[in-house]
């Protein structure tokens, strides 16, 4: 679940609607268990769902290779699209080994090399078979530029090519509502300034680096607020950290929500902190309804995605007093209108990132 999920049903909805027969084949049990759904519901697309319960390192892999043998055996294909390593290397040698004639793509939606050092050292020996089974692939990618250039390096590739994730669809970019039908109380008040955020409550994300500095903005204006959108393991020592900061009546923890984008469309800014991303699916979400956006120059496609700073404000480091002066500064300035921050969305439109996976040589 999470943003590479989104990535995929968007991709399978249009792809079923321009005429192409989908196959959604899953080697994990949903926690959400809506975003499948969503992604075949009023579409003709096949799901093949394997639930995989168990962390012990060889049944982690073991299991689901056989599983993906199970599926894959009597089908054929025109294009088998894998998302992240971890699955491509699960699934690359049964596709050959099975002689599947057809074209594999591989997307790794992640800054490679920063994710490797997070990963324990069991998943680093499993990852290090990248080396042998990627080049199998007849396309590798990554989200963003920066991200595939890390790729390459790391796995001393040839060649890896850039499929930035599909964000919006024209109707995003024509979304609007009254701001009386905002979803929050504070998103209905123009006398507040409201930050909003949304991601899973992991550590990359970095939503404790974000309390602290919000905690000094509020400091000297009581007119901002915080909305964070998302459920995670971080939860409840973010929400703990917010009460040491005395701030719980400024910042609003929303869980999971089905229809952020009602979120992005009313509030002020969106604000990014993670410590690193492919590409970053919500910033590019949050232009599509129109805000600029906050974020730290983590590696490696935020950066990317706001254009350096022409869409929002790009912090260039982690330093709480420096990322509170900049963003004060930046709240100083006149924004543009929402027209201005959709123009770059259209550059992340499904029918167009589509296109490139359907037409990749």
């Amino acid at each position: 679940s999470g943003g590479v999920e989104t990535v995929l049903n968007r991709l399978s909805r249009h792809m079923a609607e321009q005429g192409h027969g989908v196959t959604i084949v899953s080697l994990s049990k949903d926690r959400q268990d809506d975003g499948r759904a969503s992604a075949i519901r009023d579409h003709d697309i096949k799901l093949m769902q394997c639930p995989v319960a168990d962390t012990n390192p060889l049944r982690w892999i073991v299991v689901p290779f056989f599983l993906c043998f199970f599926f894959v055996r009597h089908r054929e294909f025109e294009r088998i699209i894998i998302p992240g390593v971890v699955n491509a290397i699960i699934a690359i040698p049964v596709i050959r080994v099975l002689s599947i004639k057809a074209k594999v793509i591989v997307n790794a939606h992640t800054a490679f090399s920063a994710y490797y050092q997070t990963a324990g050292r069991c998943k680093r020996l499993f990852l290090a078979l990248g080396k042998w089974i990627l080049p199998w692939a007849d396309i590798v990618g990554n989200d963003s530029q920066g991200a595939a250039e890390d790729l390459a390096e790391h796995y001393a590739l040839d060649r890896v090519e850039v499929f930035h994730n599909p964000v919006a669809t024209i109707d995003d970019l024509n979304y609007d509502e009254i701001k009386a039908h905002a979803p929050h109380d504070w998103l209905q008040d123009n006398a507040l300034c409201v930050f909003v955020s949304c991601g899973r409550l992991v550590a990359m994300k970095n939503y404790a680096h974000m309390i602290r500095v919000f905690a000094q903005l509020v400091g000297s204006d009581p007119a901002l607020r915080l909305i964070i959108i998302g459920n995670g393991p971080e939860k409840h020592n973010l929400e703990t950290l917010v009460d040491r900061f005395g701030i719980s009546d400024f910042v609003s923890f929303e869980g999971f929500v089905d229809d952020p984008k009602r979120y992005f469309y009313h509030a002020d800014y969106f604000w990014l902190s993670s410590k690193f991303e492919g590409f970053s699916v919500v910033l590019g979400e949050a232009l599509a309804m129109g805000i600029p956006c906050i974020t730290n120059d983590c590696p490696f496609g935020p950066a990317e995605v706001i254009d350096r700073g022409k869409y929002g404000l790009l912090l260039d480091n982690y330093e709480v007093d420096d990322n509170v002066r900049a963003i004060n500064d930046f709240l100083a300035r006149d924004v543009q209108p929402k027209h201005f921050y959709r123009a770059r969305a259209e550059d992340f439109l499904v029918s167009k990132i589509a296109t490139l996976y359907l037409q990749a040589a």
